[in-house]
């Protein structure tokens, strides 16, 4: 028969065990009852996530400013844009001209805001800034990297997808066309806002610069 002192051993032994399998159950139920991060949804969290904003050009206060004429080669106003540059094509950036930059302008800054999007409203799909002033006509396909070295290293920000650069339209099947906003501004800087920035910090910025704006609107459906 086993003594007290023998007893008292074992009792402890159990204990301990038990405890450091308790610790281990409690670490594994945690571990799996944590629902997996949505990158996407965080992304989304960091630019008006659920709350309705104005477009940049209203953003900034620009429409009674000095117009820029925005056409593209790709699709005329209000008209189709090709799902080459659509997240459902080669999901490249259409190509821009520009027209009518005013003398004093520094820099300019280009923002892509679709508001006919469920959340966020409006949803940034391209922020590009300290673009060169007398710069007349983007090409298409701009590299989706933080600093842009064709462009004299202009920057690029954080869409609402949560990447970097430009985001094709990719509207949910069954919706009417959303219309996609390329809004450009000539601005009396250059704006001292980091790559990777978030549209409200590159808004943030521009405000109180802007000498001169213009856009062109084009419309995208999910092809059938």
């Amino acid at each position: 028969m086993p003594t007290a002192k023998r007893l008292a051993s074992l009792t402890l032994t159990a204990l301990i065990a038990g405890c450091a399998t308790n610790s281990d159950e409690t670490k594994l139920t945690k571990s799996k009852g944590e629902p997996p991060k949505n990158p996407q949804k965080a992304a989304l969290s960091k630019d008006n996530a659920g709350t309705p904003v104005p477009l940049a050009i209203d953003q900034l206060t620009a429409r009674g400013l000095p117009k820029l004429a925005i056409t593209s080669s790709a699709f005329g106003a209000m008209k189709p844009i090709p799902s080459t540059y659509s997240e459902y094509g080669e999901k490249s950036s259409p190509p821009l001209k520009i027209a009518g930059v005013p003398a004093n302008a520094k820099s300019l800054l280009i923002i892509c805001d679709d508001p006919d999007a469920m959340e966020p409203k409006p949803f940034v799909h391209w922020t590009l800034w300290n673009i060169p002033a007398n710069t007349t006509e983007l090409r298409t396909a701009i590299p989706a990297t933080g600093q842009v070295r064709q462009l004299m290293n202009a920057k690029q920000g954080t869409n609402s997808a949560g990447s970097v650069g430009y985001f094709g339209p990719k509207p949910p099947i069954g919706d009417r066309p959303h219309h996609y906003h390329f809004q450009v501004f000539a601005l009396d800087r250059v704006l001292p806002v980091e790559q990777q920035a978030i549209k409200s910090d590159v808004i943030a910025a521009a405000k109180g610069h802007v000498v001169a704006a213009g856009e062109i609107v084009g419309t995208f459906a999910k092809p059938k």
